[in-house]
C-alpha cells in the first residue's frame, strides 16, 4: 500500500493557487473596464461643460457686437481649463457652421457644441485647451488662444 496523503496535499495547493489566481485576473479585468469606462464617461461630461461655457461667451460677444452703434473693439477673455482630467485636448471654433468641437486623444473623445451667433468670421480656428480670447476684427469676431 502506497502513502497518497502528501500527494493531494501539494495537489490541493496547486489547484487553490489556480482558481485564486485565475479570480483575481478576472476581477482585475472588470475593474479596470470599469475605471476605463468612468474616466471616459468623466471626459466627455467636462469637454460638454467647457463647449457650453465657451458656447455661452460667443454668443455673449455676438450679442455685444449687434448691439453696438459703431464696435470698434471687442475682447472678451475666458478661462478654460488647461486640461480635462488631467489629459490635454483641442478646440476648434468653426466660424461658418456656428460649432465648438472640443477633443481628446487619449481616451478619444469628441464633443460638438453648437452657438448662435451672425458676426463670427466665416473661418476655423484650431486652438489648444486653456484661456481663450474673442476678439473683433474689420468687424468680425475670432477666437485665439488667450
Amino acid at each position: 500500500m502506497t502513502d497518497d496523503r502528501a500527494v493531494s496535499v501539494t495537489l490541493n495547493y496547486i489547484i487553490l493557487l489556480g482558481i485564486a489566481t485565475a479570480m483575481l485576473v478576472g476581477m482585475t479585468m472588470v475593474v479596470g473596464s470599469l475605471v476605463d469606462s468612468q474616466v471616459n464617461h468623466a471626459v466627455q461630461d467636462e469637454l460638454t461643460v467647457t463647449g457650453e461655457s465657451l458656447a455661452t461667451e460667443l454668443e455673449q460677444a455676438d450679442r455685444l457686437v449687434r448691439s453696438a452703434d459703431d464696435p470698434s473693439t471687442i475682447s472678451i477673455t475666458k478661462d478654460l481649463p488647461t486640461h480635462i482630467s488631467q489629459r490635454s485636448y483641442r478646440i476648434e471654433v468653426n466660424g461658418s457652421e456656428d460649432v465648438i468641437t472640443l477633443s481628446t486623444t487619449r481616451p478619444a473623445n469628441e464633443i460638438r457644441v453648437s452657438f448662435n451667433a451672425s458676426t463670427f468670421a466665416d473661418d476655423s480656428w484650431d486652438l489648444r485647451g486653456g484661456p481663450v480670447e474673442i476678439i473683433l476684427v474689420d468687424g468680425e469676431l475670432e477666437v485665439r488662444e488667450g
